[in-house]
């Protein structure tokens, strides 16, 4: 089965948020609902697919996001770009991560991939929460990569 991703308009200079109150904000498969600043990925691999407009130089999306921590551990991540893992990162804190994207590329569906996702409820929180939750995403911002 294919899956359908429905795409968010972004130019450079824009910036995506991820927070509630978002009717513009189309997510794809693996998206808990958003919370007041952010929204958490809820599976082990979130989608996003982005509609960029075509330039002749290279872009980089910016990626303010956190992960869930367990036992003050680092979190293993991967994002990757249009099917290929572009990036892998261990994470412990908040921060941006940059994606670099080809000259002319219009289309870019976007996976954060959490291997160690966790459910709260596993870890006795109360009230019991059910979510896979894994990266806490704030915003997705477009740029011109510096030259």
């Amino acid at each position: 089965m294919e899956l359908t991703l429905i795409g968010n308009l972004l130019r450079p200079g824009e910036r995506l948020d991820f927070g509630a109150g978002r009717s513009d904000l189309n997510l794809g498969p693996g998206w808990s609902s958003p919370e007041p600043d952010f929204c958490w990925t809820d599976n082990i691999v979130a989608q996003l697919r982005l509609m960029l407009p075509p330039t002749s130089s290279p872009l980089v999306i910016a990626i303010d996001c956190e992960p869930k921590i367990r036992n003050n551990e680092r979190t293993h991540v991967l994002f990757a770009l249009n099917g290929r893992i572009v990036r892998a990162e261990q994470m412990q804190e908040r921060c941006d991560i940059h994606l670099t994207i080809e000259p002319n590329t219009t289309t870019v569906n976007l996976a954060f991939i959490v291997p160690s996702a966790i459910t709260p409820a596993n870890l006795l929180a109360t009230p019991p929460d059910y979510r896979t939750l894994g990266l806490r995403v704030h915003s997705v911002r477009l740029e011109q990569q510096a030259s």
